[in-house]
């Protein structure tokens, strides 16, 4: 069992703290096995730096998997993040549907702010909505759960979220779970799911400006509370108080927002916890 791997496919940004330069130190610090697939290659991420020079990966990606299976290497879990090639989509498609996994994490990671990721489109939806489909958590944000469900039009009213991850459920594997993130409700910012039928909403205060890279390390850490086996509740609460905390310490650098996330201090939390030291007290 111990040769069980996570297999992580994401984005690898040349400059900039995100997507697999975020999720990787923040997987292995906490011991678990990593398997790294990039999903493409760019020279930087795709905001904030005009238009990055990007190396596909989907053939590299194809051959690396009928590799993996023929040395039958064992993965038990999946996190995917962003891509930006619908090749590369069903190829982590097929490999899902030919792996039995207990833990698939999808951040669809394809559109924020109200509009689409650069070079994205409505195309893409039709690939994440096949995905989704054996997930057992996913992770998208407030427009990305809109663009999925087709609800729009849909405020931040208890009711509209409710409506919201009802519908996000329904694309889902049928025992999965719903995050929504990026929510904003009364000067607070946060996540919203569902506990015992009811929305339940996770926040810390609301912090300036955007910050390129939250997603994924919320996605990263919330894949590996679970993975060690954390209750969905409790691995959403203890997800976003990091996940704040990591804001917390890039707003307060002087490092302009678009390299990224700041992780130094989460790191050493997440290495201090795993060593047996409680930082939560």
């Amino acid at each position: 069992m111990e040769n069980k791997q996570l297999l992580v496919a994401e984005d690898l940004s040349a400059v900039g703290d995100l997507s697999l330069t975020v999720a990787t130190p923040i997987l292995q610090c906490q011991n678990i096995p990593v398997a790294v697939l990039p999903t493409s290659v760019l020279s930087t991420q795709s905001e904030g730096f005009g238009t990055p020079a990007i190396l596909p990966t989907e053939n590299w990606i194809k051959s690396t998997f009928d590799h993996w299976s023929k040395e039958q290497l064992d993965f038990s879990g999946i996190l995917i993040g962003y891509f930006n090639n619908q090749v590369v989509g069903q190829e982590l498609l097929h490999f899902i549907e030919n792996h039995s996994l207990d833990l698939v994490v999808i951040d669809p990671a394809f559109a924020d702010d109200g509009a689409f990721y650069p070079g994205l489109d409505d195309n893409h939806l039709t690939t994440i909505r096949e995905l989704l489909q054996h997930a057992t958590v996913t992770t998208p944000n407030l427009t990305e759960a809109k663009f999925l469900t087709g609800l729009t039009e849909l405020d931040n009213s208890y009711e509209s979220l409710s409506k919201l991850l009802l519908a996000m459920k329904k694309l889902i594997h049928p025992n999965g779970n719903v995050v929504i993130t990026d929510i904003v409700f009364e000067n607070k910012h946060g996540c919203v799911y569902e506990q015992d039928g009811e929305v339940t909403f996770c926040s810390y205060p609301q912090l300036p400006g955007h910050f390129y890279g939250s997603g994924d390390v919320f996605s990263a850490l919330l894949t590996s509370f679970l993975w060690h086996g954390k209750d969905f509740h409790q691995a959403v609460k203890k997800t976003t108080k990091l996940t704040f905390n990591a804001l917390m310490e890039t707003a307060t650098s002087h490092r302009e927002r678009r390299y990224g996330i700041n992780l130094s201090r989460l790191l050493q939390l997440l290495i201090l916890e795993n060593e047996g030291e409680n930082y939560e007290n």
